[in-house]
């Protein structure tokens, strides 16, 4: 039986990390599942206390069965702490087991909010736009629309171009953006946070080529020649990936040591580059294959976590067992903030599912269960080590 607070903070704790026994598991979720039924919490925060258990518990919850009693029997002994630390208005303290209190973190931390469809759009050596941000996407090609069917303003039409000279588009987006474009051939890419896609206006007769830095999720569509399946190449700072009609992920930022392709469907070519030339390494990725390119090292990994690969795409955070650092790597692109670590790293590694349009208090919150010293200067977040003092 719980017997205090702080039990139900490490029973939290220990939920979110995937530490928890079958029993406080299911305890747990299913306290959550009958909460309507509970008079312990007053009708008018049932709602506000559902939405911050879910956005912590994870995004299994809705889905929970609800017909053990038994179950109910052994959690019907915690309900009076939980109801007392979520309807006394107090349902983010919990989440601060080892950090320090929002006392470090500023008013303007409070007003960050995550990412939204932010790019601009330039044709190599001419002009450049801003994209509109209550749009999700472009189509480009000879003319360049919106994913609605509206034009795109501010770019020079291209007309009357020998295809043997035609422009190139660079697609851009900063910290905090994400945007889709549609390709001349009818090809998808969805860009993330902080990358860049060069591509032609119109591609060659005989093969599609892109060039890629950062992080983007491709649909590509097969296209014919006659009997000829016409290629399509991604080129990015250490690596080519060569294929015909599939969807895959590529992480190629160039100020990261490692470049990751996961393959959801399909089949693709990897080869590896130095000092521009493709070497002789290369390997056949299969759907549910991952390969990582380190230090001139290709590695193949044959079962990998494809969701967690895709996430960003589908609007999430998902981290799987992920380091401090790598976490922070994706925080810091997304909600456009600086990280900055004093003394030695947190060896803490992180688990769960959280959305992408989580505001970042909100996230810091659902991060606080691990052992590690942080306060916000503005944009700016500084990570302190163990031995370290803010």
């Amino acid at each position: 039986m719980m017997t205090n607070q702080e039990e139900l903070r490490e029973l939290i704790a220990r939920y979110n990390n995937n530490q928890v026994t079958e029993e406080e598991r299911q305890a747990l979720e299913h306290w959550y599942a009958t909460i309507d039924n509970d008079a312990a919490v007053q009708e008018e925060n049932k709602d506000s206390v559902r939405n911050d258990l879910r956005l912590r518990l994870g995004e299994n919850i809705p889905e929970l069965s609800v017909d053990s009693k038994s179950m109910y029997a052994h959690w019907k002994n915690w309900i009076p702490y939980v109801a007392a630390l979520l309807i006394m208005g107090v349902v983010f303290s919990i989440w601060k087991i080892a950090f320090k209190t929002r006392e470090n973190i500023s008013i303007a931390t409070v007003s960050i909010q995550p990412g939204g469809y932010y790019a601009t759009l330039e044709i190599e050596g001419g002009s450049r736009v801003n994209l509109k941000s209550n749009q999700y996407g472009v189509q480009t090609g000879k003319a360049v629309l919106y994913a609605d069917g509206s034009s795109v303003e501010g770019l020079e039409p291209i007309v009357g171009i020998d295809p043997k000279e035609m422009p190139i588009y660079v697609l851009t987006t900063p910290k905090g953006g994400t945007y889709k474009v549609a390709l001349p051939d009818g090809s998808l890419v969805w860009l993330n946070a902080e990358s860049s896609l060069r591509y032609p206006a119109e591609f060659a007769v005989d093969q599609r080529s892109v060039e890629l830095d950062g992080e983007a999720y491709f649909e590509i569509k097969e296209v014919k020649s006659g009997s000829y399946k016409k290629p399509f190449i991604v080129k990015s700072q250490q690596q080519v990936i060569e294929v015909l009609g599939t969807k895959f992920n590529v992480a190629a930022y160039s100020e990261d040591l490692k470049t990751t392709t996961t393959l959801v469907e399909g089949r693709v070519k990897v080869k590896s580059l130095m000092g521009g030339k493709i070497e002789e390494s290369s390997m056949i990725l299969q759907p549910g294959y991952q390969s990582t390119l380190d230090e001139n090292r290709l590695t193949l990994f044959k079962s990998v976590n494809v969701e967690e690969a895709m996430a960003w795409k589908n609007g999430f955070f998902i981290f799987d067992d992920v380091p401090l650092k790598a976490v922070m790597k994706q925080i810091e692109r997304w909600y456009d903030i600086e990280v900055e670590y004093k003394g030695e790293v947190s060896d803490e590694h992180f688990n769960g599912k959280v959305y992408r349009n989580t505001k970042l208090m909100e996230l810091l919150d659902i991060l606080s269960f691990s052992k590690v010293n942080f306060k916000m200067e503005g944009r700016k977040m500084i990570i302190y080590s163990k031995k370290e003092t803010n």
